[in-house]
Order: structure tokens, then C-alpha cells, then sequence
């Protein structure tokens, strides 16, 4: 087997997670609450447009087929786990030594830039709260560019550079999805504009494109 060279904050975390008894990079369970349901319940409650949120998950946690509620991006690098516990562990562990800007579950939440908004670590990994976060955030980014797809490149990034390459990936997706329980298009997506009451105190604003640019906490 081919490690990953990882910092050696990692491989601790890693260490943590195979005391428990638990390996990583493995994908979530048939068990699994999925990321697709959190997202319909989201999009319901918050006036996202579904396929927007299913299509951002997919491109978040890199999976096509099964978004994963329970990956983790540290520093570009990706994580899998068997279950909501290793992974919690795992990032956990990370948190304690001191490496905070994490990446977390549906959405891939950045606990430095967003944790506080959460009661926990575990909070964050479940699906209905880390999409009920990513829907509000959509909501509140949609408000400031009126335009769904513009909103999805601020939720990556509010560098334009790397916001139009996610953009773009969102856009491929939506392509794919089509049609699936949702008469949602791109195109119709690009021209929806609306407005919504403000979710983020302007200081978090601020502090989330000044410190974080993006809720993986840096640019990609």
C-alpha cells in the first residue's frame, strides 16, 4: 500500500482513528443518511434550487453516484471514512493539535471559518445540519449576485479565477442531472434572481473573504 505523504498532524489524526479500531478511506454505508436527502429537505426550507444543491455536493465530496457525508479535505488532500464516528475522530484529532482548516462533510463546511456556527464537530458531519448551513449560505450569497450560478462560484471561492473553474463544474453536473426530480436547467439557474434578508453578520462577511476566500478556507 502507497501512503499518502501527509504532515505529521495528519498522521496522528490517522493514528486516533486506527486506536478506535476504525480505518479511513472507506465511503459511507448503505445505513448512510445521504446527502441527496438533506439537500431536498434544504432546498425545501430555504427556496435553494435543488439540483443546485445536489449538484454542489456532488462536486464538493468528488462523488457522482453517492455524495459522502462523512469526507474531509485537509490542505487539497481527501479523506473517506467508514462511519460519522472515525471521521468525527479523525477531524477531532486534527482540531486538538492545532490544524483547524478543515473541510467537513454534505458540503464540505470549513470548521476555521465556520465551526462556530455549529455546536460541535459531530454536528457538523450530519447531513441535515451541513446542508441546512450550505442552503442558508447559497441563500444569503444568491442575495448579493442574484444569480444562482454566480452564488455557487462565491461558495467555492471569492477569488473570480478559481469561482469560474467551479462554476464550470457545477455546470457539468447540472448538465448530467438534468431533468431528475427537478425541472431545474443551468440556464435557468444563470438567469433566477432574487432577493433574500441578510443570514451573516457583516463582520463574519468580511472575515470570511478576507481570511477564509472560499468555505474550504483557501483558494483551489
Amino acid at each position: 500500500m502507497k501512503w499518502p505523504l501527509v504532515p505529521v498532524k495528519l498522521w496522528f489524526a490517522y493514528i486516533c482513528v486506527l486506536i478506535g479500531g476504525l480505518t479511513p478511506f472507506h465511503t459511507a454505508n448503505a445505513t448512510t443518511p445521504t446527502c441527496d436527502a438533506a439537500a431536498e429537505v434544504a432546498s425545501t426550507q430555504h427556496g435553494v434550487p435543488l439540483n443546485l444543491m445536489r449538484a454542489i455536493t456532488r462536486v464538493e465530496t468528488a462523488r457522482q453516484d453517492r455524495p459522502d457525508p462523512w469526507a474531509v479535505n485537509v490542505a487539497d488532500q481527501g479523506f473517506r471514512f467508514e462511519s460519522g464516528h472515525s471521521a468525527r475522530t479523525f477531524v477531532e484529532a486534527l482540531v486538538r493539535g492545532g490544524k483547524d482548516s478543515v473541510d467537513i462533510g454534505c458540503f464540505q463546511i470549513n470548521y476555521r471559518w465556520h465551526g462556530q456556527h455549529f455546536a460541535s464537530v459531530g454536528q457538523m458531519f450530519l447531513p441535515n445540519a451541513n446542508a441546512d448551513y450550505a442552503a442558508r449560505f447559497l441563500k444569503e450569497l444568491h442575495a448579493e449576485t442574484g444569480n444562482w450560478l454566480l452564488a455557487a462560484g462565491r461558495y467555492h471561492s471569492q477569488t473570480e479565477r478559481h469561482a469560474k473553474l467551479y462554476r464550470a463544474k457545477v455546470a457539468k453536473v447540472l448538465k448530467r442531472l438534468g431533468g431528475e426530480r427537478s425541472n431545474t436547467t443551468p440556464q435557468s439557474l444563470a438567469t433566477q434572481i432574487g432577493t433574500t434578508s441578510s443570514l451573516f453578520q457583516s463582520s463574519n462577511r468580511r472575515k470570511h473573504q478576507a481570511g477564509a476566500a472560499s468555505l474550504w478556507g483557501q483558494d483551489r
